[in-house]
């Protein structure tokens, strides 16, 4: 992970000096930030491992059920809550959300929702599902340049009709000598909170695909737009950069999993609802995940100072 510390080092020296107003805690706030536009980051799949950010701890758990989230089109952060997922708590009950949310709990048209139900005026049922099109598309046609999901709906976002703007707008897939090639574009990149659980969500989101197509992956591309460090991550960021990486874990992915669908969260909050384990509880809600997906191996430096969630 060599390259994102780069990335990292040269944002926090090297960055332009910029005022904005993210959310933190679901209120909007006035923040500096150390900002740059435009890199990338490639990783080689080909060899099992697993990239994954080292010089701390990353939660892989939430990394694998908030894209399970996706995948089911979760619009209601309370489903999430259900097995212990928490990270758009603050985005749900916002204060600028309040007055555009549906109901309580409600998130709006976030990445999952746009994946399954984009809107469309062309369609029977008046949407196109993305996720099952790149799918059918990567089994019946893998030389076809158009296998794309796009989280960004412009109408969406202009009509506030989503509790957070999608960050990570865009995944395109490409069939290459028999290996699964896929990049992901990101508009706003939160290098010591955001970037760091981006990269792990759609290197798990491709190994999925890879699993249920049959296809082995070969590289993962990272294009980071707007890349930035707030300003109470400065400290974070420094000691971070000290830091030597650690070897990559590999990912384990359960055979039982057949088709995408087999990783919803809708079914992973039913057992949490139904089975003694969860209900008697012996076991936590969180764990759940891992009996779906586990990381092998993976060891990390300890926590960073200031870590505190922002977001734009």
């Amino acid at each position: 992970m060599k390259q994102y510390l780069d990335i990292l080092e040269d944002t926090l020296k090297n960055g332009w000096d910029r005022v904005s107003r993210p959310r933190l805690d679901g209120k909007q706030v006035i923040a500096r930030t150390s900002r740059k536009f435009a890199r990338e980051m490639r990783f080689d799949l080909t060899n099992g491992k697993f990239p994954i950010v080292t010089t701390k701890p990353v939660p892989f758990r939430l990394v694998a059920l908030e894209l399970a989230a996706f995948i089911a089109a979760t619009d209601d952060v309370r489903e999430m809550n259900k097995v212990g997922l928490h990270i758009w708590d603050g985005n749900a009950y916002s204060e600028w959300w309040e007055k555009y949310r549906e109901y309580k709990g409600h998130l709006g048209r976030i990445y999952g929702v746009e994946w399954i139900h984009f809107s469309s005026p062309w369609d029977p049922t008046g949407e196109v599902n993305q996720l099952a099109w790149l799918i059918n598309m990567i089994r019946a046609n893998p030389n076809d340049r158009r296998m794309i999901i796009c989280g960004w709906n412009p109408a969406a976002v202009q009509a506030n009709k989503v509790s957070l703007p999608p960050c990570h707008v865009m995944v395109h897939f490409d069939i290459i000598d028999g290996k699964i090639h896929f990049m992901m574009y990101q508009r706003s990149c939160d290098m010591v909170l955001g970037v760091p659980f981006n990269t792990p969500s759609y290197e798990l989101f491709g190994s999925l695909i890879g699993h249920i197509t049959g296809y082995p992956l070969a590289e993962f591309v990272h294009i980071l737009g707007d890349h930035h460090i707030y300003e109470n991550h400065y400290e974070a960021a420094r000691t971070q950069i000290e830091r030597k990486p650690l070897e990559f874990p590999t990912l384990w992915i359960n055979p039982e999993i057949k088709e995408i669908d087999d990783f919803r969260l809708d079914k992973m909050v039913k057992r949490v609802e139904t089975e003694d384990d969860f209900v008697s509880g012996r076991r936590k809600p969180i764990t759940v995940i891992d009996d779906y997906v586990q990381l092998v191996g993976y060891k990390y430096h300890e926590k960073l100072p200031g870590d505190q969630r922002m977001a734009v």
